[in-house]
């Protein structure tokens, strides 16, 4: 498994992160958006989104603090 960064790797993506404002999804973005990916960053904690964006301020990323559990989806059921 390569653990070195693939610039451009995630070029034209956009990826939902999820906990995002710490650990493992924190650490998630960084890499996302270094690899060229557009990040969608979710969290609890506005606080923590704040900082995230600070921390990575080069980069665009979109944050929206909430519960991501709680959104209804639309569709059929067989799309959920």
């Amino acid at each position: 498994m390569s653990l070195q960064f693939v610039k451009d790797r995630f070029a034209k993506k956009t990826v939902i992160v999820t906990g995002a404002g710490a650990g493992i999804g924190r650490a998630c973005v960084a890499r996302l958006v270094n690899e060229g990916a557009r990040v969608i960053a979710t969290d609890l904690l506005a606080p923590r989104l704040e900082d995230l964006k600070k921390q990575l301020e080069a980069f665009d990323i979109v944050t929206v603090v909430g519960d991501i559990s709680l959104v209804q989806l639309g569709g059929s059921p067989a799309t959920r």
